[in-house]
């Protein structure tokens, strides 16, 4: 989507995203942490399957 149709779409919600996110490189002087994170076991254990499947690939190549 182009900022001029987000702009119209979202308007004031999207103007406020792009006043406070830099444009090029992270300001790591804005995370926030969470004191706790929910996690599905399911798509974790998907994600590490896939990381292990590439990781073997790497390997046998």
């Amino acid at each position: 989507m182009s900022p001029r149709l987000v702009t119209t779409v979202f308007g004031p919600t999207y103007a406020a995203d792009v006043a406070c996110t830099p444009r090029f490189w992270p300001s790591f002087s804005n995370w926030r942490d969470q004191e706790i994170i929910e996690v599905r076991p399911r798509f974790f254990l998907k994600a590490l399957r896939d990381g292990l499947v590439m990781q073997l690939a790497s390997l046998s190549s």
